[in-house]
């Protein structure tokens, strides 16, 4: 049962969702072109600093999110790379995944590799992972659709994985955003 407070800080949360939101859609296709070639050079320029990486676990840029494939392009080759798959009862698992492994898209549209015959991957201490924000502040409270996806993936492996939140830096939420219990901060941001 929600209590007052929660539904206070729920309805903040969607409110700051469709504000974020909104500021995504205006966004031009070139902007985003460009703005996620620069934020991939500063990812580039992040992992180079990371000696101790076994895998990277990353996201396909849906809605407005960041573009990620200049980075994606740089680590090919270098680490295992893995995208994650949203299933039907909640839960999302990563998969291993390869510059030229065809993807399909869900029921949200979002891209995902193909599972048949694979088994998910277990992160270790040096996995990192990059986390889409819609927004995030800097204690590392990160604002996200709200399905709670990454919020449970992160609850069971929160003590394996490094997170880096990857956000437009105007989406840099100036205020501690509205967390609740089961809401996990993000060890960095980019």
């Amino acid at each position: 049962m929600m209590t007052t407070e929660s539904s206070a800080l729920a309805l903040r949360k969607q409110e700051l969702r469709h504000h974020y939101l909104a500021l995504r859609q205006a966004m031009s296709s070139a902007e985003l072109l460009s703005k996620s070639a620069a934020l991939s050079q500063s990812l580039i320029g992040w992992f180079k600093q990371r000696n101790f990486v076994s895998q990277v676990f990353l996201f396909h840029g849906f809605r407005g999110e960041p573009r990620l494939d200049r980075l994606v392009l740089y680590l090919s080759g270098r680490l295992p790379l893995a995208l994650p798959v949203c299933g039907d009862n909640g839960t999302m698992n990563f998969y291993s995944w390869e510059i030229e492994d065809m993807l399909v898209r869900n029921r949200w549209g979002i891209a995902e590799p193909r599972i048949s015959g694979r088994t998910p991957l277990c992160p270790d201490k040096q996995t990192i992972m990059l986390v889409p924000c819609l927004s995030a502040d800097a204690q590392g409270n990160r604002l996200g659709y709200g399905a709670g996806y990454y919020d449970r993936y992160l609850r069971r492996w929160e003590d394996k994985i490094f997170t880096l939140g990857i956000l437009w830096p105007e989406h840099l939420h100036s205020s501690q955003l509205p967390a609740e219990s089961f809401d996990l901060r993000l060890d960095e941001l980019i």
